[in-house]
């Protein structure tokens, strides 16, 4: 009967301990005030391509825990602005728009970092007008603490807030005036000068690079085979001599054959489809699993916890975006490991 007890008491014991607290990011309010600020209220827009705020390692055994927001941020940065201004605070607004902020840590015996990667914009205002005051876009590391994650949340919110402390008695020098509307739909404004996303047909061809690409002026020609409507099985282009050559996919950014468009990553190549004014494909791509190269990368998808001990770079099947400014890849979506042959084909 003791004996039952005792192994009772000890599965009571190692469950209580495996139980984690999700990380939560609360912003910690300043104790010190800005007098004569020009701006007494905010507002928060929130354009994350993901709606993850990333994983940080909680609990005894440092299991890897989906950082949550309890207090909506709307709240915080509202509550923040109050505990930073006086009755001395101007009526301008205050605009956050936040790009990304996703955290990531890795956590062992040989390694113990934390990282943020934080994208916003702040803009100044009044009456629904706003001016960009400052952007900040940036990996925010912590290492070797005590309570890293704990740390980690802690610096993020100091950064939100140094942000806007030190923009309260700014004025904007930006020249272009932007409302509500014209911020939330700024990628859309953009694309409306791309060729590439005012197209209805896409030119044949191949494009070594994105600029090519957007621009619709192909820099070779190729011949292809398809498998189906998504999948290219090979590819070739000319050569000086008039001799055909199988095209690389590493040396290319994309193709367009028979007036579809397919990305090209070092595994083949992809389908790209226009959804909701973007251009997305889901493929195999190379990421980075280990600390900043994945920070940089944009993984968020708790990849590090499968592949960090296997190397340092792995692939993996990802919906992706691409970055309409510069062709980079935004990843949306983790789907997994992949093992499966390429895209092209032997």
């Amino acid at each position: 009967m003791k004996r039952l007890l005792v192994i009772f008491l000890f599965i009571i014991s190692v469950n209580g301990i495996a139980q984690t607290h999700a990380p939560d990011f609360i912003i910690d309010m300043p104790t010190v005030k800005v007098p004569n600020s020009l701006y007494n209220t905010i507002q928060y827009i929130d354009l994350r391509p993901d709606s993850s705020f990333g994983f940080l390692q909680a609990g005894t055994f440092n299991r890897k825990t989906n950082v949550v927001v309890t207090i909506p941020l709307a709240t915080q940065l509202s509550n923040l602005l109050h505990a930073l201004t006086d009755s001395t605070a101007k009526n301008g607004e205050l605009l956050l728009q936040i790009n990304r902020c996703n955290f990531s840590e890795i956590n062992t015996a040989d390694t113990k970092k934390s990282y943020c990667q934080l994208q916003a914009i702040l803009y100044g205002g009044k009456n629904g007008h706003y001016q960009k005051l400052q952007s900040f876009d940036s990996v925010i590391t912590i290492e070797s603490t005590t309570d890293i994650t704990k740390e980690s949340l802690k610096n993020v919110g100091y950064t939100l807030t140094t942000l806007i402390a030190q923009n309260l008695l700014k004025v904007p020098t930006d020249s272009i005036d932007y409302s509500l509307t014209d911020i939330i739909k700024a990628d859309s404004l953009e694309q409306l000068n791309i060729p590439l996303y005012t197209a209805t047909t896409y030119t044949d061809g191949l494009y070594y690079t994105y600029q090519s690409f957007r621009n619709q002026a192909p820099d070779g020609k190729i011949t292809a085979k398809q498998k189906d409507s998504a999948t290219i099985s090979s590819v070739k282009t000319a050569q000086k001599d008039g001799s055909l050559t199988k095209l690389d996919p590493k040396s290319v950014y994309a193709i367009v054959y028979k007036g579809c468009p397919f990305i090209a990553t070092r595994y083949g190549f992809y389908r790209l489809y226009k959804i909701n004014g973007d251009l997305i494909f889901t493929g195999d791509i190379q990421v980075a699993v280990n600390g900043m190269d994945l920070m940089v990368a944009g993984i968020m998808f708790g990849l590090i916890g499968e592949l960090a001990t296997q190397r340092s770079e792995q692939r993996a099947t990802y919906e992706v975006k691409i970055n309409h400014a510069n062709g980079n890849f935004i990843r949306l979506k983790y789907i997994k490991p992949t093992e499966i042959p390429d895209a092209l084909g032997p």
